[in-house]
């Protein structure tokens, strides 16, 4: 596969929003364009390209949810929480490094949103260590271990 961009972390992050499409945490054509209009290496254009297309998923979002669309309520709020990340992740080398928490705390208010809306419900879960609490999500589901695989249908 041919780079798009010689800055290695750019690169880095733009395989990885193409290949988070595949679990509908990003979606190809909207990286794609974005991406587009990213100079390489230009971190203030990543955050500011990242951020309009976060808020542009998030108002889709809150609008779905509104509507009861909740399928698409929670896709959009999902693929806000990745471009929300995206801009928090590189906001510490532009001019403007004390976004990255505000940015955080958005991707994770989206990702919250989101995780209400499966089907079960994600649920919070604490993870206790011997520094803090850290909060973690469980679908409910739990891993067979007995060998036996899935059930048939």
């Amino acid at each position: 596969m041919e780079r798009h961009f010689k800055d290695g972390r750019f690169e880095f992050a733009r395989l990885g929003l193409l290949g988070a499409a595949y679990r509908g945490l990003s979606d190809a054509g909207e990286v794609l364009v974005t991406l587009d209009g990213i100079p390489d290496g230009d971190r203030e254009a990543w955050v500011r390209e990242f951020i309009a297309l976060a808020e542009r998923l998030e108002r889709q979002a809150h609008a779905s949810a509104a509507s009861g669309h909740r399928a698409s309520a929670r896709s959009a709020f999902l693929r806000a929480s990745t471009y929300f990340h995206e801009a928090s992740a590189c906001a510490p080398g532009t001019s403007r490094p004390e976004r990255f928490r505000a940015l955080w705390l958005r991707h994770r208010d989206c990702w919250d949103h989101a995780a209400a809306l499966f089907e079960p419900p994600v649920e919070r879960v604490p993870i206790p260590t011997k520094a803090c609490r850290w909060r973690g999500t469980s679908s409910g589901q739990r891993m067979d271990t007995s060998g036996r695989g899935p059930p048939s249908s």
